[in-house]
């Protein structure tokens, strides 16, 4: 007996289902590394592009100058991440603000043009440069700080070699934003004389 076309279709549609659902369930999974505190080690060397469209080299892009990185691994993250930048360019004097969005997960390749384009809406022009997006090296990047918990930035206070004087996971407060102040202000003295948050 011949099998009609829509038979068929329907026989192709339902594999096209269970491919696209093991895509689909391969591709949200990325690899999970513990919080850890890496202060006192040098930044990876990573690769990534900032949203004025130049390719640099973290942490040697950065050398000479005290440099706050805004590490999230997620858009949940993306309100920490103002508050910190907001604090940072208020109290820390000459440090410069990276804001450094890791993609690790699979299928945000799908949507790699998406997703900087999100972020370009969302900031100043003036902000693109400052803003590196790593997609490769993310993983890298990930060890090094951990990105369990992704709802919140890993902010990391470099001095001008590219190591680690300051961590944070847990979040913009008030504790850890005097924390942040008092590493800086300890390094590099209080450049301005601001009034405490």
């Amino acid at each position: 007996m011949r099998q009609g076309v829509c038979d068929y279709d329907v026989g192709m549609f339902r594999i096209w289902i269970f491919y696209l659902a093991c895509f689909l369930s391969l591709a949200g999974c990325q690899v999970s590394y513990p919080t850890r505190n890496p202060v006192g080690d040098t930044f990876p060397t990573v690769a990534g592009q900032t949203l004025a469209g130049e390719v640099i080299t973290l942490p040697d892009a950065l050398a000479g100058r005290p440099t706050v990185l805004l590490v999230a691994y997620s858009g949940r993250a993306k309100d920490d991440v103002l508050w910190w930048m907001t604090f940072a360019k208020m109290y820390l004097g000459d440090a410069r603000v990276v804001s450094v969005p890791a993609v690790t997960s699979w299928w945000s390749w799908l949507w790699r043009d998406r997703l900087e384009d999100a972020i370009r809406n969302a900031l100043p022009e003036s902000y693109w440069p400052g803003v590196v997006t790593l997609y490769d090296d993310a993983p890298e990047v990930a060890g090094f700080t951990g990105n369990r918990h992704g709802s919140t930035a890993r902010v990391l206070l470099l001095d001008e070699q590219g190591r680690v004087v300051f961590f944070n996971a847990d979040g913009f407060n008030q504790h850890s934003s005097r924390w942040l102040k008092e590493a800086f202000a300890q390094r590099w003295g209080d450049q301005r004389s601001v009034r405490s948050p």
